[in-house]
């Protein structure tokens, strides 16, 4: 990907190695910096920042980014009339970065001293991490729950799954919300079930509405197979266990 900013009378243009990522990917690329002027001119701090952006806030211009990384990749550059010069650089996302949801998304941020404010900015789009793909490709082939969405919350993702219709196995369950991520080298995971369970308030029998939770953590040994290939059993059993909590049950 590729975008220039005009800081006058400087010409930043970003360009990556590539379109699209994951969370604990490595992001690259090259800052190409160019004095388009007839004088020489002095470049503080030529930069690039790693920040995550809601886009109704940037649609408002308030530069309300929550500042994940910075490189400053020169403290002074003075350049000639017409005088170019290339920074490589790169940047490694966590295994728990924001992912790129409707809300908002991660960016990267270049120019001088006043990038933040003024420079110009390029969207990341940053999915999954690959095991935690295969973490919910198992809830949804293995026991055919429906993704409904997936979104950032906090350090977390947040994804909301629903039975399978007419499921005979969760006949009281509205929807799970699962809290996912994989933080150094364990997966986490929080399981809020929404079901609906039988009370008694008195002497009345009534449906009640209750979320049980459970959570896991999973370690490296448990989930990667010899070679570094996911352990999908690890994966299949894990959830099994936790789909326990959400098949009917009384409350009283």
């Amino acid at each position: 990907m590729r975008s220039i900013s005009f800081q006058r009378p400087v010409k930043f243009e970003l360009e990556t190695v590539q379109e699209t990522w994951n969370q604990g990917d490595k992001v690259n690329g090259n800052l190409i910096v160019q004095n388009m002027d007839d004088k020489p001119v002095t470049i503080k701090a030529p930069q690039i920042v790693l920040a995550h952006g809601l886009y109704k806030e940037i649609k408002a211009h308030s530069n309300s980014w929550g500042i994940i990384g910075q490189q400053i990749l020169d403290s002074e550059l003075t350049m000639l009339p017409g005088e170019h010069k290339v920074f490589e650089w790169e940047c490694l996302l966590e295994t728990h970065c924001p992912i790129s949801d409707n809300a908002g998304s991660l960016f990267l941020l270049f120019g001088d001293e006043t990038a933040r404010e003024s420079g110009g900015k390029i969207n990341l789009n940053v999915g999954l991490h690959p095991l935690l793909q295969g973490f919910l490709q198992t809830f949804e082939t293995q026991f055919h729950f429906l993704k409904k969405y997936e979104k950032n919350k906090k350090d977390w993702l947040e994804i909301k799954l629903v039975p399978p219709p007419s499921s005979k196995d969760f006949p009281t369950l509205d929807h799970l919300m699962c809290l996912l991520r994989l933080k150094e080298t364990n997966i986490e995971i929080e399981y809020n079930f929404k079901v609906k369970l039988i009370g008694r308030e008195g002497e009345n029998i009534k449906m009640k509405q209750k979320t049980r939770q459970s959570t896991q953590v999973i370690a490296e040994s448990e989930y990667l197979q010899a070679g570094g290939f996911p352990n999908r059993a690890c994966f299949r059993q894990k959830i099994e266990d936790a789909l326990e909590l959400g098949k009917p049950g009384s409350l009283f």
